[in-house]
C-alpha cells in the first residue's frame, strides 16, 4: 500500500481472496478505487470509480502473493488506465518494495531469454522447454513450473499481441509490394488495431472482369481470431458462375456503424462502388452504404436472413398451431417471390392480407404481439429491397441472398479457429484462396480435354465463344462430343415418295454406337451391339431403349 500510494494514487484498497496454505502464501488484490452508493440503482449495489491524485481517471489491480522473498506480483491489470505511471511487469521490475515472479523461482540468468522468446510470439509451454534446455547447459537448478513461466512472461500478453499485430501488418505490406494488393489499417485512440481492409489474391482481376455487372455480397463472421474481431468477406459471382472472394475486412465485435463506414470507404477507394450490394439488413451496414456509396448503388436485403427474422419475430404468435403458421409462411413466400412488376400496386393489399393472418392468432401476450406487428410493418416498408417484383429489375446474376458468402464462411470454418492470431489468419486465408484457384485450374483443364475430343472445329468453337458465356459454350461442346455416338437413318416405305410424306409422319432409325475399348471386341461384335441398341423414332422425336 505504501509503494502504490507513493506513486500518486489517492486511495488504495486491499482485498484478500485466498488465505495462506502450506504451499503458497496469502493472495489478494491491491487496487485503487473510490466506492460509493448510487441512488440510480434500485438494487442498492455499489458502483466503483477510480480517481488518481492528479484528478483524472485511473483503474488498476495488482494480483499479489505473500512469499518468503516478499510480496510477489503475479499479474497487473491496467485496463482503461489513464494514469501517468507505466503499470506493466517490465516497468515495475526494478522498483523496491515489490517483487516479481521472475525474481522468485526463475533464475535471473534466464529472464532475458524468456523475454526474447515471448516477444517472438511463443507460448508459455515452448518458453518453458527453452528455459529448461538452457538451464541444463548452464548447470542451473530447475526451481520453476510452467505456471511460473506463464505468470512471469505470458499472462500480461501485451507484448505478444503487439508483435502479432506488427507481423500481420508487415505481411499485408509485403503483399502490397510484391503483388500490388492494397490494404488499409485503422488504429484506436490507444494505438491498438481496430479495423483492417485488404484485397484478396486475384481480387482486382476478378472485380474488373465484371465490367458493368458489379454485384457484391458482404457478410461478417465471428470466431475467426483470438481478438474477437469479426471477419467480413466481399464475394462476387464471376462470368463462369463461380463464387470469388475479392476482399476481406476486420471490424470490432460490436459491429459499430463507424466501423462499417470505414470499411465501405476503403472498398470504394480501392475497388470503386458496386452497382448492387447484398447484406443481411444490419442497420449499421444500411446507413454506411447510403453514406459511402450513395444512390448509385442499390442495396438489397438477403431473403434468407429476412426469413430467419420472420421466424424469430412472428412464429411465437401462432404457438402450437403449425397449420396456421405454415399458411402464414406460404403466403409470405408467394409475396416475396412474385416477380411480375405489374403487381407492384397490389403489394399493399397483399401485405394487409398477410397481416390479417397474423392477427387471427391469440397465442401470446399483448406486448409480444405489438412488437411482432411493429417488426412486420417495418419489413413491409422496405419491400423495395427484398420483394422480387422490385429486385428483379436489377442485374444480380441470379443472387437473391448472401448464401454464397455464407458458403464461404462455412468453408473457412474448417481451417480457421477463434484462437488464431491475425498473422496466422492471413496465412490461412491465402492458403484457402490458393487451393481454390488450383481446384478451378484443374477443372478448367479437364473441360479443355473434353472439348478437344469433340467434333467442333477450332474455328466454330472460337465463333461460339464470342456469343456464348463459358457455361453455355461448355454445354454445346459436350453435346457435340456425344453426337458422333449416334447414327440417324431415314426409314422409307416401299412404293411411297418420301417427299410427299409430312415431316411429322416420317420415321427415322437412331442407332447408338457404343464406344469400344482398344482390342476389347471385334468389329462384328461392335456392329451387333450397335444394332441391339437401335429403335425407330416417329417425327424425329423420341428415346432409344437401352441407349
Amino acid at each position: 500500500q505504501q509503494w502504490a500510494s507513493s506513486k500518486g494514487f489517492k486511495l488504495v484498497k486491499w482485498s484478500e481472496i485466498k488465505a495462506a496454505t502450506t504451499k503458497a502464501g496469502r493472495k489478494g488484490y491491491l487496487y485503487c478505487s473510490f466506492s460509493k452508493a448510487t441512488s440510480s440503482t434500485s438494487t442498492g449495489k455499489r458502483k466503483s470509480s477510480c480517481m488518481s491524485a492528479h484528478g483524472f481517471k485511473c483503474s488498476f489491480r495488482f494480483h499479489l502473493e505473500d512469499t518468503k522473498q516478499g510480496w510477489t506480483l503475479l499479474h497487473v491489470n491496467n485496463t482503461h488506465s489513464q494514469h501517468d505511471f507505466d503499470m506493466t511487469l517490465s516497468a515495475i521490475n526494478n522498483h523496491d518494495g515489490i517483487a516479481l515472479p521472475t525474481g522468485v523461482k526463475i533464475p535471473p540468468q534466464l529472464h532475458e531469454i524468456a523475454r526474447i522468446n515471448r516477444s517472438a510470439g511463443l507460448s508459455a509451454a515452448v518458453i518453458d522447454r527453452v528455459l529448461k534446455s538452457e538451464a541444463n547447459k548452464q548447470g542451473l537448478a530447475m526451481t520453476w513450473t510452467l505456471d511460473d513461466v506463464y505468470n512471469a512472461f505470458c499472462r500480461d500478453g501485451v507484448e505478444a499481441s503487439e508483435f502479432d499485430a506488427d507481423k500481420f501488418v508487415a505481411a499485408l505490406k509485403k503483399r502490397e509490394v510484391e503483388l500490388g494488393l492494397p490494404y488499409e489499417v485503422k488504429l484506436s485512440m490507444e494505438g491498438e488495431l481496430e479495423c483492417v481492409f485488404w484485397v484478396n489474391e486475384n481480387g482486382l482481376k476478378n472485380w474488373s472482369s465484371l465490367r458493368d455487372a458489379k454485384c457484391v455480397l458482404y457478410d461478417t463472421k465471428h470466431g475467426t481470431n483470438k481478438y474477437k474481431l469479426k471477419l467480413g468477406c466481399w464475394t462476387i459471382v464471376d462470368h463462369n458462375g463461380d463464387t470469388q472472394i475479392i476482399a476481406f475486412s476486420l471490424v470490432p465485435p460490436g459491429e459499430p456503424k463507424e466501423a462499417f463506414i470505414w470499411a465501405f470507404a476503403q472498398f470504394k477507394k480501392h475497388l470503386g462502388a458496386p452497382t448492387v450490394i447484398f447484406t443481411d439488413g444490419d442497420p449499421g451496414m444500411h446507413s454506411a452504404i447510403a453514406l459511402i456509396f450513395g444512390d448509385g448503388t442499390v442495396h438489397l436485403f438477403c431473403l434468407y436472413h429476412i426469413y430467419t427474422n420472420l421466424f424469430k419475430h412472428m412464429s411465437k404468435l401462432f404457438g402450437a398451431d403449425r397449420t396456421a403458421w405454415h399458411a402464414f409462411v406460404n403466403r409470405f413466400w408467394r409475396i416475396a417471390k412474385l416477380s411480375d412488376s405489374g403487381t407492384r400496386a397490389n403489394f399493399a393489399t397483399e401485405w394487409a392480407e398477410l397481416t390479417t393472418l397474423a392477427l387471427a392468432s391469440t397465442c401470446c401476450d399483448q406486448k409480444t404481439r405489438q412488437l411482432a406487428f411493429e417488426w412486420l410493418r417495418a419489413l413491409g416498408t422496405r419491400a423495395l429491397r427484398w420483394a422480387a417484383r422490385w429486385t428483379w429489375e436489377h442485374l444480380t446474376l441470379d443472387v437473391h441472398s448472401t448464401q454464397r458468402a455464407e458458403a464461404i464462411h462455412s468453408a473457412l470454418c474448417n481451417i480457421i479457429s477463434a484462437s488464431d492470431k491475425l498473422a496466422k489468419l492471413l496465412e490461412k486465408l491465402s492458403e484457402f484462396e490458393s487451393n481454390r484457384v488450383t481446384r478451378k485450374f484443374i477443372a478448367a483443364h479437364r473441360r479443355v480435354l473434353v472439348q478437344d475430343a469433340t467434333c467442333v472445329s477450332i474455328v466454330v468453337r472460337d465463333q461460339l465463344a464470342k456469343i456464348l458465356v463459358p457455361e453455355a459454350l461448355a454445354r454445346v461442346q459436350k453435346q457435340a462430343a456425344l453426337a458422333p455416338l449416334y447414327k440417324v437413318e431415314r426409314i422409307s416405305e416401299e412404293g411411297v415418295d418420301d417427299n410427299e410424306v409430312p415431316v411429322s409422319q416420317r420415321f427415322f432409325r437412331v442407332t447408338y454406337i457404343r464406344p469400344q475399348a482398344a482390342g476389347s471386341a471385334s468389329a462384328a461384335a461392335g456392329s451387333a451391339g450397335a444394332a441391339a441398341g437401335s429403335a425407330p423414332l416417329a417425327g424425329g422425336v423420341g428415346e432409344v431403349d437401352g441407349a
